[in-house]
Order: structure tokens, then C-alpha cells, then sequence
């Protein structure tokens, strides 16, 4: 069995406006988001809180990453997760995407757990929205922060 996991981070300043909740896609995706948070809370951090939009720009590209067959932060069409963020109608933020190719929930937590950059974009103060998919084993999870900051 193969595992891989990928994360991307890159900065930027606009603002965000307000979020609205979103139901995750699957219990694997709740557990996964659970793990999450339950570790938040033991360093101190708040709980991502689930939007909509995230979840579709999630959604996107895990799909797009099992329909054809690839693993990479950029999609099959070019785009890369601000603008697939953009594409569902959440303005840029501070913003970062974890991908991982993995078989559940659990392994996939303790993959990003166990990577510097993955673990470092759970963690972020900055980021408390959070859009969480998967497809076949495609997980994708994409950070961002609210009101620009």
C-alpha cells in the first residue's frame, strides 16, 4: 500500500467575509475533522469551524484528483486551491491545503500529525474555517482565515 501527503501554504492578505456552516461529505470526513480539532484544543487552538464553500473547493479537487487519476496541489484545469476557493465564492485569505492519498480518516490524521507542514496548517492560530473531502482515497482539506487576517 502507498501513502503520500502534500501540503501548501502560501500567504496573502484580502479580506474574507462571513462563513456559513457547512455539513461534511461523509463520517470519514467528521472523524477526520474531529481528530483535528480534539488536537487543537490540547495546544490551546479553537475549533475549525466548517464552510460550505470549503467543503465544495475540497470536494473539487479530491474529485478531480480520482477522475483523473493524479496527486498534486494544482489541478488538472491549472487552478490551485486559492482560486479553486475563489471558484466557490470564498474571497482570498491567509489560506493553506493538505492532500493526502491514503485508505481512512485515522491514517490520514496521522500522516499530517507526523508532517512539519501538514501539522503546521492543522495548527494555524491564523486559520479557523476549514472545507475537509474525500473521494476514493483522495483527501484534500484547504485552511483559511476569516476577515483577511
Amino acid at each position: 500500500m502507498s501513502l503520500f501527503l502534500t501540503a501548501c501554504n502560501p500567504q496573502s492578505s484580502k479580506a474574507v467575509l462571513p462563513q456559513p456552516a457547512a455539513d461534511l461529505s461523509s463520517d470519514s470526513c467528521v472523524f477526520l475533522l474531529d481528530s483535528i480539532n480534539r488536537y487543537r484544543k490540547t495546544t490551546g487552538r479553537s475549533p475549525f469551524v466548517v464552510d460550505a464553500r470549503l467543503v465544495s473547493a475540497a470536494r473539487d479537487h479530491s474529485d478531480s484528483m480520482v477522475q483523473h487519476d493524479y496527486f498534486a496541489h494544482r489541478g488538472k484545469d491549472g487552478s490551485d486551491f486559492s482560486e479553486r476557493m475563489a471558484r466557490y465564492g470564498y474571497p482570498s485569505s491567509h489560506s493553506a491545503e493538505n492532500i493526502a492519498l491514503a485508505p481512512d480518516a485515522a491514517t490520514v490524521f496521522r500522516l499530517w500529525l507526523n508532517s512539519g507542514g501538514h501539522k503546521t496548517n492543522m495548527l494555524s492560530k491564523k486559520y479557523t474555517r476549514v472545507g475537509i473531502s474525500r473521494s476514493g482515497d483522495y483527501w484534500t482539506a484547504v485552511f483559511a482565515a476569516p476577515g483577511g487576517t
